[in-house]
Formats: C-alpha cells, sequence, structure tokens
C-alpha cells in the first residue's frame, strides 16, 4: 500500500507542480519582475504540487481500498449463496451434477481469451490497471498482485482478469467475457509497445 502511494504520489507531481507553478508565476507577476515572480511561482508552486499530490493519492487509494472492500464483502456473500445452493445439488442425481459442472468448465474456457505480453510480469499487472483506469472498462473490486487477480465490475456482472509470470520478462494474461475488450487490448499493447521500444 505505501509503494502504490509512492508512486502514485510521483506520477501526480509532475504535471500538477508545472501546472501550479504556472498558475503562480502568472500570479506573481501583477507584483514582482519577471525573475522574482517565477522564483516565487516554482517555489510556491512546488509546494503546492506536494500538498495536492499528497491529498489526491490519498483520496485515489482510499477509494480503491474502498471498492476492494465492497468486492470483498459481496465475494463472502456469494460464496455463502454457493455453500447454500451446493447443498441442494447434492440431492440431485449425482450424472446430472457431473455433466453440467463439466459443460459450465468447457464454456467457461471458450469465453476466456489470452494474450501473451513482453513485459515484466509486476509491470503487466500495473498495465492493465491503467488500462482498466484509462479505458474506463469498470470498476475494479480486487486486485491482488501476489495472486495475479483483477476483478473488474462490468454492468452488473464480474470479470476475472488473470495474470501469470512465463519468464523474467514476458507475461501472460486471459481474460473473461468483457465488454470492451479490444479497447483494454489496445491500450495494454500500446504500453507493451512503448516499454519494447524504451528498453
Amino acid at each position: 500500500m505505501v509503494r502504490a502511494f509512492i508512486n502514485l504520489f510521483l506520477l501526480l507531481m509532475p504535471p500538477l507542480g508545472a501546472l501550479s507553478a504556472a498558475v503562480m508565476t502568472l500570479y506573481y507577476l501583477r507584483d514582482y519582475t519577471l525573475s522574482k515572480a517565477v522564483k516565487l511561482g516554482i517555489v510556491d508552486g512546488l509546494l503546492l504540487s506536494i500538498a495536492l499530490s499528497l491529498l489526491l493519492a490519498l483520496l485515489i487509494l482510499m477509494k480503491r481500498s474502498i471498492q476492494i472492500h465492497r468486492y470483498q464483502r459481496l465475494h463472502t456473500r456469494e460464496e455463502a449463496g454457493a455453500s447454500y445452493i451446493e447443498e441442494e445439488v447434492f440431492e440431485e442425481d449425482a450424472s446430472q451434477v457431473t455433466s453440467r459442472a463439466e459443460s459450465g468448465r468447457s464454456s467457461a474456457k471458450e469465453t476466456e481469451r489470452h494474450y501473451i505480453l513482453l513485459m515484466d510480469y509486476d509491470v503487466a499487472f500495473e498495465v492493465a490497471l491503467y488500462a482498466i483506469e484509462v479505458q474506463r472498462i469498470g470498476i475494479i473490486q480486487k486486485a491482488s498482485k501476489k495472486r495475479g487477480e483483477i476483478v473488474i465490475q462490468q454492468r452488473g456482472k464480474y470479470v476475472p482478469i488473470r495474470l501469470t509470470r512465463l519468464s523474467r520478462h514476458s507475461s501472460q494474461i486471459s481474460i473473461g467475457r468483457m465488454d470492451n475488450i479490444n479497447a483494454f487490448i489496445q491500450a495494454v499493447k500500446e504500453k507493451e509497445f512503448a516499454f519494447l521500444e524504451y528498453d
């Protein structure tokens, strides 16, 4: 959580710093010479951007943790409901249950898409979160880097996204049935291309 806060703070600070320095410089131009206004604007803009970046990073992380907490509550309710359904299923014929489970597994595998990413697992996880936020794919309900699992909510349904480490510099992303999957994949692939060019 601290690492995410620091990353978010460092991401927000440069644009906010430039914007607030420009605004403060314009403000000080009314009373001071250009060189003094620029110096005062940079110092005050830097201080203002630090405060704004801290506040915004804190608010964003609080919002994300609330969303994750809400998902966990919903998930425990669903598990409780699933255990009740399982008790009713035991009363049915065993062959019907087995055939239904096999057909459910095969249909889930058919709807899941897999993509190979030429980037480190940690970077791929952060890029997936970035693509979800930027493309407004859905609301992030769960994000576990340790498990390689992201769950988003889209129009009342939950969409699982799983990441697995293939090698030191490659990973695989598996996506369930998702609306706007092409926009999500395009955003991820653009970041992948940018990382490949950077190296």
